[in-house]
């Protein structure tokens, strides 16, 4: 079976483009879809020595969901049985990818639409475990079972990922992560708090991304005509997240006018990238 995997980069850090070059060792079809606003000439031709590589320049930001789009396009194409989605700064434990290999071939007839990786830790018990959605980075689309499935373009950024695992949930293909197995994946800025017994994080992340976070889980979950499957995360942001924003977040000024923004155009259904001047 046929391994590809998409690498999606917006002004990606030199500090990874040693690393950038092991996909092609281990992936028979490696894609670099490149969000940057500037050309990315160096690492571009630094990169396509490799045969197994392709890298496409958009050169401006067309959103996670177009790039990964892309690279569906680009895997099909290629009559890959798998695409592994991965963000700039996330590392792939290439030693564990045998392992990897031999259980998804396993699965490959079964209903399943995803298996990701765990996030920084391991876990003990079962060795794949169900879940709801997972985030984009580390994930194993099973491409011979989605069919159509695609990921929504007008969300641009955020609950893209959340976005496509409904619509596999509608299609009655289940989305698993491997327990033992995971990423190395930073999720914002996290500053972590006590209040009386209980301990959080608070992500800290930039005005505009609390804009994309709340314009678009309030759409989908409206859109949706408030699907359960959406309900949890919903009222998470909209209660949770706010009040740490509230209480733990700096600018929170900035933010609160952000999420009201992205409140407004969910109602409005105004998405796409965001046109108002937020940072």
């Amino acid at each position: 079976m046929k391994f590809s995997v998409s690498i999606v980069l917006f002004n990606p850090e030199s500090k990874y483009f040693e690393y950038y070059k092991q996909y092609s060792k281990y992936f028979d079809f490696v894609y670099f879809i490149d969000n940057s606003s500037v050309v990315n000439e160096d690492l571009e031709k630094d990169l396509k020595v490799n045969k197994n590589v392709k890298f496409i320049s958009n050169s401006k930001n067309l959103g996670i969901a177009k790039a990964l789009n892309i690279a569906l396009d680009l895997a099909k194409k290629d009559a890959a049985d798998f695409l592994l989605t991965m963000d700039q700064d996330s590392i792939f434990p290439f030693h564990d990818l045998e392992k990897i290999k031999s259980v998804l071939i396993k699965k490959a007839n079964e209903k399943i639409g995803i298996i990701g990786l765990n996030i920084n830790k391991k876990e003990e018990g079962e060795e794949l475990i169900l879940k709801d959605w997972l985030i984009t980075s580390g994930n194993f689309i099973f491409l011979n079972n989605i069919g159509n499935i695609s990921f929504n373009e007008d969300l641009f950024i955020d609950c893209v990922d959340t976005d496509f695992c409904f619509k596999l949930s509608k299609k009655s293909l289940k989305v698993y992560y491997f327990s033992n197995f995971f990423i190395k994946h930073k999720i914002g800025n996290p500053t972590f708090h006590k209040f009386l017994f209980f301990k959080f994080k608070s992500f800290n992340y930039s005005p505009l991304r609390y804009y994309y976070i709340f314009r678009n889980i309030t759409f989908l979950y409206k859109e949706s005509h408030r699907d359960p499957f959406f309900k949890k995360l919903y009222y998470k942001t909209r209660i949770l997240w706010f009040i740490e924003i509230l209480f733990y977040e700096d600018y929170k000024v900035k933010k609160i006018k952000a999420i009201k923004s992205g409140l407004k155009d969910a109602k409005n259904k105004r998405l796409g990238p965001c046109q108002l001047n937020l940072v």
